[in-house]
């Protein structure tokens, strides 16, 4: 009885080495300590305070470029399309298409040519260097500051279901019939079919040119003109001597250029992938409903404004200047994710605007009492009215200043102050 509870001790103890060496050999963590796993911890990157995303642009500061091909219009005459005004009245007008088919590359392609009479007439209803914003502690100056400024801290936004029209602050109402066709929801621009040619669209006849559509690229030479319910899967062009230009329900996959100046550009439930304003006289540009310029490059004398943008909607995001020395760039009742200023210019907001970031490659002379939460200087000569919340200053560089008057007087410059009023909705 004994050698029998022996042997099976020996084969207990046999079997518990084996088990025991298939564990260490299986790498088995059967045995372990929970308290190794307990050491380990989950660290979190945790952001700076009080900061939002700003966006790409302030990982990598290069812009999205889209230049002008100058021999567009006359490679692509024959695909230039002068559309009717759809207010017009008679008769359709007559049309050609003609078409041409080559194989050289086992493929077909189509060449379009539209020839449409003129309309019976209505009533007129960057640059490219890359900048490094991020630098060390040991580089850098900061300052801050815990003194809000005085005024509002947010725009006026409408909702979705509004029925009401918001035009620029001092601009004449527009007749019931335009504000009616403003007001109405837009369920999107048209979507364009893939492994499809659009033509090129004109639009040289004042009035208003509503019928869906898509086009490649498109051209605006007369003013006191309404585009709606289009998408150009190429750029839009805007050159018109005199007169309101309004787009309503319009989507520019490439570039939105402005190249008038003087009367207004008004945006309704636009978006586009970029915005240019270069002119001879000041652009006017307003935005209101569910509008998006994602980026804005300013070349020239603009007034930017922002009026009934609903709740989600960006408007102008980033904006870069990058124009002759001395040009001013004024701002509206914006609220602006990234400011840039890589040219010598003058910038005047008014108090309803917030700006969450500004970069500043070039002397600037920021004139205004709106709220900037972020300032990051990489040059001299820049000075404030209102303080920001936030100023980092590279090295080698003067921090930025308050601007004193010559009366002592802390009041800003009356020819450099935006008057604050505010927007009047129209009801249709």
């Amino acid at each position: 009885m004994k050698q029998k509870h022996n042997l099976f001790s020996k084969t207990i103890a046999l079997a518990m080495a084996i088990l025991i060496a298939s564990t260490t050999l299986t790498g088995c963590s059967w045995f372990s300590s929970r308290q190794d796993e307990s050491s380990q911890e989950v660290v979190l990157e945790a952001p700076e305070p009080d900061a939002q995303d700003p966006g790409e642009d302030i990982v990598d500061d290069s812009e999205v470029t889209a230049d002008e091909d100058p021999t567009i219009q006359s490679d692509e005459e024959e695909n230039v399309v002068e559309e009717p005004d759809t207010t017009t009245t008679g008769s359709k007008p007559d049309t050609t298409t003609t078409e041409t088919t080559g194989t050289a590359s086992g493929s077909t392609t189509t060449t379009q040519t539209v020839v449409v009479t003129t309309p019976q007439q209505t009533a007129a209803p960057t640059n490219t260097n890359k900048t490094n914003s991020s630098s060390s502690s040991s580089n850098t100056s900061k300052t801050s500051s815990t003194t809000k400024p005085t005024g509002t801290t947010s725009r006026q936004q409408s909702s979705q279901n509004t029925t009401a029209v918001y035009q620029p602050v001092g601009s004449k109402p527009v007749e019931k019939s335009a504000a009616k066709q403003l007001a109405q929801p837009t369920g999107g621009a048209p979507t364009p079919k893939k492994n499809t040619s659009y033509p090129s669209a004109r639009f040289s006849q004042k009035g208003t040119y509503s019928e869906s559509k898509v086009y490649q690229d498109g051209y605006i030479d007369t003013g006191s003109v309404t585009i709606a319910n289009k998408t150009f899967v190429g750029s839009l062009y805007i050159k018109v001597p005199s007169g309101t230009v309004t787009l309503k329900n319009v989507d520019i996959q490439g570039t939105l250029y402005v190249h008038s100046g003087s009367d207004w550009v008004k945006l309704y439930d636009v978006n586009a992938s970029k915005l240019e304003v270069e002119s001879e006289d000041t652009s006017r540009v307003f935005a209101s409903r569910d509008t998006e310029l994602s980026n804005v490059s300013i070349k020239s004398e603009t007034i930017l404004e922002e009026g009934g943008l609903f709740s989600n909607s960006r408007g102008f995001t980033n904006v870069t200047v990058n124009a002759p020395k001395g040009t001013t760039l004024t701002m509206k009742n914006l609220a602006l994710n990234l400011l840039t200023t890589r040219s010598d210019c003058d910038v005047v907001y008014d108090d309803d605007t917030i700006i969450n970031y500004v970069y500043n490659y070039a002397p600037t002379d920021l004139y205004g009492y709106g709220q900037i939460n972020r300032l990051y200087c990489y040059s001299d000569g820049v000075y404030y009215d209102a303080k920001p919340l936030y100023i980092e200053t590279g090295r080698g560089y003067a921090t930025p200043s308050k601007r004193i008057y010559s009366g002592g007087s802390g009041s800003s410059d009356q020819t450099k102050k935006v008057q604050r009023r505010q927007h009047q909705p129209q009801q249709p």
